[in-house]
């Protein structure tokens, strides 16, 4: 879909809801209320730079309704303010720029009969989670803001209908639809189904040109893309006379200009005295040859799941549940490192137990899949890894799929309080199977009998006995993987951090927010990418 085409979805959707009565009267009761005001001034990264931040943060809350904004500045060492924040060229920067200052507009609370939040998305789960869990469209917060969208809304007949989108402002790596349908008081099926529509289009793009730095030779000049002899003169440059580097270019001048043409080159020559290499000649074949223009478009690759599952309720506590879901590429090239064509598979939980009791909660799967499949596709890392550049060549998630043959094993999740001092959660997956390796079959690359696990935690301390502690949150997650718990080898399915919440008065918190990530480094191994968000708040 095309940029434009999204945001005349977007408006259509958001002005059709403002413009009804009983939103804008809410809204106008919203507006009255006194706001909760929050303050704030600190430090932010962006791009590898340190800004200085500051920032006003307004709440108001209504009943069912909320509503929070972001207004914040960046400004750099040398006193410069980080002016993409504040964009009002065109249509689309102003576009970004304004939605860019929405914390959130809510609507009720998950689980009542009608529930949406536009903005920040965390902990987000379709069905039982075999391809969307845990998502996260937070994880380069504040170096990039998504404003996504979460609705669910019950029919009164008991039907369940859920949408989900990761980002307005960009192409959105994830949007998915869902329809819970009660077969009877304690038995219900549900369908799903979740799209990238190109992984792509998560590659950086320092000019905004719509050509990935990555082949874009001119990264910093939106104007300026492709230099086909590497002259240091762009192809797109109204300066640059001779494109391929094999003569001036003649392209649709006539044959009576390029007679003038080559008595000036012949005159320059000889006023310069210029000979070998540095003679300046006509391009005699006029065929220019210029390097391609590659855009997000060229590269557009998508990935899409379908699922079905059952679910049948024992009591309130405790429910039985099967699921299966598909991913397809839209890529009909997927090539084997051993010339073998693949393509994404299917996967299968054909029994688990869901249910909490007391202080603990807990999911346990029993998972078989096919070749090329991987559960919780869409996870908490997913927009850090959907697609990577490693050695100049593009690696998207879904192009990785065929590490991973047919496989079956167990996984378990198990949330619970610690006597009262800190609540912890782990999951844990093992399977059994298949997993490639290039080194087998006499360097021709095939599978290879292995495990595949997975293990993700979270801790979140009570501070209520803790002086001066207001919050301390943490995770880390390693997927897909031999042994997660080897932490000296991280790879790109490796993210950990935390959240630090330190009172300094009644009303000033200092904050501190640290995530970390890997990417490959184009020789076999991998750097670290640290992400931190520092800030002092105030609240008034």
């Amino acid at each position: 879909m095309s940029m434009n085409k999204k945001y005349i979805i977007f408006y259509s959707i958001f002005f059709n809801l403002v413009l009804t009565q009983t939103f804008s009267s809410v809204l106008e009761n919203v507006m009255d209320q006194k706001p909760l005001w929050t303050g704030s001034f600190g430090t932010v990264s962006i791009d590898g730079q340190t800004y200085n931040q500051i920032s006003l943060r307004p709440e108001f809350n209504l009943g069912n309704w909320g509503m929070g904004f972001d207004f914040y500045l960046y400004i750099d060492g040398d006193g410069n303010i980080y002016n993409e924040s504040w964009n009002f060229s065109t249509f689309s920067k102003a576009y970004s720029t304004i939605i860019d200052k929405l914390k959130y507009v809510r609507y009720g609370y998950p689980g009542d009969n009608l529930y949406f939040k536009v903005g920040s998305l965390t902990r987000v789960s379709l069905g039982h989670g075999i391809l969307v869990d845990e998502y996260s469209n937070m994880m380069r917060y504040p170096e990039i803001r998504k404003v996504g969208l979460q609705a669910k809304y019950f029919l009164p007949n008991g039907i369940g209908i859920e949408y989900i989108q990761s980002d307005f402002k960009n192409s959105p790596s994830l949007i998915a639809g869902r329809i819970d349908y009660p077969l009877a008081s304690n038995f219900s099926f549900g369908l799903s189904a979740v799209t990238d529509i190109n992984q792509n289009a998560s590659l950086e793009d320092s000019d905004g040109d719509d050509t990935p730095d990555f082949i874009d030779t001119f990264p910093n000049n939106s104007n300026w893309q492709t230099d086909t002899d590497e002259d240091g003169l762009s192809d797109q440059d109204i300066q640059e006379f001779d494109i391929d580097g094999d003569g001036w270019d003649t392209e649709g001048l006539t044959e009576s200009e390029i007679a003038e043409l080559q008595e000036a080159l012949n005159t320059i020559n000889e006023l310069l005295d210029l000979d070998g290499e540095d003679l300046l000649i006509i391009d005699e074949d006029n065929i220019l040859n210029p390097d391609r223009v590659i855009t997000f478009e060229d590269l557009s690759e998508s990935i899409t799941g379908v699922s079905i599952d059952f679910t049948y309720h024992i009591n309130e506590n405790f429910k039985l549940y099967s699921e299966f879901a598909k991913l397809m590429s839209s890529r009909k090239d997927l090539i084997l490192p051993n010339g073998e064509q693949w393509s994404p598979g299917y996967g299968l939980i054909p029994i688990a137990l869901k249910g909490h009791y007391g202080p603990l909660s807990f999911k346990m799967e029993y998972r078989k899949n096919s070749e090329y499949f991987m559960y919780n596709f869409w996870n908490r890392s997913y927009d850090l890894n959907r697609s990577i550049v490693n050695n100049n060549s593009i690696e998207t998630k879904a192009s990785q799929l065929y590490n991973y043959g047919a496989m079956e094993g167990l996984s378990l999740n198990v949330t619970g309080n610690i006597l009262n001092i800190a609540t912890l959660g782990i999951g844990y997956q093992d399977l059994k199977g298949d997993i490639w390796n290039e080194a087998s079959n006499n360097g021709l690359g095939g599978f290879v009998d292995e495990h595949n696990r997975s293990l993700l935690s979270n801790l979140s301390l009570n501070t209520v006995n803790v002086p001066k502690v207001r919050y301390l949150n943490g995770f880390y997650q390693k997927t897909n993987v031999r042994n997660p718990f080897d932490i000296q080898e991280p790879d790109q399915n490796t993210i950990y951090g935390y959240d630090l919440g330190l009172d300094i008065s009644e009303s000033m918190v200092f904050v501190y927010k640290s995530r970390t990530s890997y990417q490959p480094d184009g020789q076999g191994g991998f750097n670290k990418v640290n992400s931190m968000f520092v800030e002092t708040q105030i609240l008034f």
